[in-house]
């Protein structure tokens, strides 16, 4: 463990991929979204409320007790490899994946590459911690996930990725063969995600968690403006 913590997660400052991805969720209304590594739960639980199923995975079991207790959620206590065998089975498909477990370059790549198969064509990938300030780039913090990010965005083939450049940093990775979402045809039998449907598949109340503006929603209130 460093010797000190750095100015950027005493004040919170990192904390601003949680109204983003919160923000995103609530217009795109993921019918399955997975998030690899919980933690405390906050962004978790703002994503519940914009999900057909919310499925969150972490091997620590106190992590559960910080989920909110809803009909659409499920806490699955083990590691990301262990899940993996589970949906392997169950063929289950994912439209929105938050990777944010181990913060190591192997396990990263790892996860990206075990999971792509499950998410649908034109689904989402978001990985956390890829973009941090020189002072994060330790195990303790970021760790060196961000050279994963840099691998695989040399080989995008059939995904394609942005990195939001603020620290520490999201890289938004886009599952597809086509550029218009609506060309994109069924991949071995998955058909594309289907974003903002609100037929009552995967429609959500409004959201009831959300928190007051802090000092990085100048940001998120500009991408939320993008976002409509």
């Amino acid at each position: 463990m460093p010797d000190s913590i750095p100015r950027s997660i005493a004040t919170g400052e990192i904390r601003w991929h949680v109204d983003f991805i919160a923000g995103l969720a609530r217009t795109l209304r993921p019918e399955v979204y997975v998030e690899l590594g919980v933690h405390t739960a906050e962004l978790f639980n703002r994503v519940i409320p914009f999900a057909g199923q919310a499925i969150g995975v972490d091997m620590d079991p106190e992590a559960g007790r910080y989920i909110s207790d809803a009909a659409n959620v499920r806490f699955f206590c083990g590691t990301t490899d262990s899940f993996l065998d589970e949906i392997s089975s169950s063929g289950l498909k994912i439209d929105m994946l938050f990777v944010d477990a181990d913060h190591s370059r192997a396990s990263v790549l790892q996860d990206f590459r075990g999971y792509f198969p499950h998410v649908r064509p034109q689904g989402l990938i978001l990985l956390h911690d890829s973009n941090p300030d020189k002072e994060l780039i330790d195990p303790a913090w970021c760790g060196d996930g961000y050279l994963a990010v840099e691998e695989l965005s040399r080989k995008a083939d059939n995904y394609e990725m942005v990195t939001i450049p603020l620290s520490p940093g999201l890289t938004i990775c886009r599952k597809r063969t086509r550029h218009l979402s609506w060309e994109e045809p069924d991949t071995d039998g998955m058909r594309p995600a289907r974003w903002g449907v609100r037929d009552g598949s995967n429609a959500a109340p409004a959201d009831t968690t959300a928190k007051p503006p802090g000092r990085m929603s100048a940001f998120v209130r500009g991408v939320r403006s993008l976002l409509g």
